[in-house]
């Protein structure tokens, strides 16, 4: 006769964080219809209390009416933490922004420094809701985000760049002109790199741009 214990049988919402098993894992990734492919899989996040954020972060969270984690950011943000590079994949709503967005403000909080974040996206609408999305979650830290896109004056955005916001949030043709310039930005002390929507900025349109983009970051983070 084979006996189990509470802590086997029991569901993994009962359990400590210590307490979970593999099996554990498995489930709630089920639970939540997570999927991983390639590397090593990065135990996801089950409650926002376990990401150990900022105080400032986790008022920022629950100013904005975030009560738990969405299925990508359960997954992306732990992995985000750790600098280790993903692609993920999420229905318009799920909190794509987020998933990159807190992980990003979460390291920039520890040592906050030059350009740390450059998220790139085709057009101007989806690059000015990103930049909202930055100052809402980071309202609590001292954290400047630059938005470099067409139709704003390029002047203005080089000033903004040369005073080193921490997160530049950009359309490839625009971040092109400016690295091409006269007075490129400071990039060698980026951290993370976003390519939102990326399936669109690898399309013919964006691709010239974002290669010369990335040809120019730096090789390590």
């Amino acid at each position: 006769v084979q006996s189990f214990s509470k802590n086997q049988t029991s569901h993994w919402s009962e359990k400590a964080l210590d307490d979970m098993t593999e099996r554990d894992w498995r489930i709630f990734r089920e639970d939540f219809d997570i999927r991983i492919q390639g590397g090593k899989a990065v135990r996801p996040l089950r409650y926002w209390k376990e990401a150990n954020f900022p105080d400032q972060i986790m008022k920022a969270i629950d100013n904005l009416g975030y009560k738990e984690p969405s299925p990508i950011q359960r997954q992306s943000i732990p992995i985000g933490m750790l600098f280790h590079d993903l692609i993920g994949i999420a229905e318009t709503g799920s909190g794509k922004t987020a998933a990159f967005a807190l992980p990003i403000l979460e390291k920039l909080s520890e040592n906050p420094y030059g350009i740390f974040a450059l998220v790139i996206t085709p057009t101007r609408e989806l690059a000015a809701q990103i930049a909202e999305q930055f100052h809402a979650l980071g309202a609590k830290l001292p954290v400047r985000e630059c938005l470099v896109v067409g139709g704003l004056d390029m002047m203005k955005q080089s000033v903004q760049l040369d005073r080193l916001p921490h997160v530049v949030i950009c359309t490839p043709g625009r971040m092109a002109d400016h690295m091409n310039g006269a007075r490129p930005p400071k990039l060698h002390k980026l951290k993370f790199l976003v390519l939102d929507e990326a399936d669109r900025l690898f399309e013919k349109t964006f691709a010239r741009d974002l290669e010369f983009i990335i040809s120019r970051l730096p090789k390590k983070k």
